[in-house]
């Protein structure tokens, strides 16, 4: 994963194979993290596959919740990530906060491909938030399953 435009990491997040990383300063010099980032899944239903995380619905009631705490920046920011849904079942709402700030549906995506998400954070209220909670949630019925991978909160 290469993070273009970045003078230095302020915080960095691990979690199952992903990095949650705010980027400071910006600059010419790329930062680049050449390696997945490997922990052993500590999430019930919640495993890695190599660079990508996988959420699986079992058929217990709720949603299945992949979520980290944060800093934001003080100024807009973007959270991206790549998704494939492994299912054509299945809703994954990203959260900032409690604060809806995407919902993917499987049923809407092209079978056999990965995607991007993006989402550009403006919300006076989610910006230079400390201990802001970043949330995963997937749901629908028992099976549905979604990757996802080079999760990034970055400043625009």
């Amino acid at each position: 994963m290469i993070f273009k435009k970045g003078a230095g990491i302020i915080s960095v997040f691990v979690t199952i194979g992903m990095i949650f990383a705010y980027l400071a300063n910006q600059n010419n010099k790329p930062i680049l993290i050449d390696r997945p980032v490997v922990k052993t899944p500590v999430v019930k239903n919640v495993t890695n596959t190599g660079s990508w995380a996988k959420l699986t619905k079992d058929e217990k009631p709720g949603s299945v919740k992949l979520y980290q705490s944060v800093n934001t920046p003080d100024g807009p920011y973007d959270v991206t990530f790549d998704y494939y849904f492994t299912t054509k079942t299945g809703v994954l709402d990203v959260l900032l906060n409690s604060v809806v700030v995407g919902i993917l549906r499987a049923e809407d995506e092209k079978t056999g491909e990965s995607a991007s998400f993006r989402s550009m954070i403006t919300d006076k209220d989610l910006l230079g938030a400390k201990g802001l909670i970043f949330s995963l949630n997937l749901s629908g019925p028992s099976g549905s399953e979604i990757l996802i991978t080079n999760i990034s909160i970055k400043p625009i």
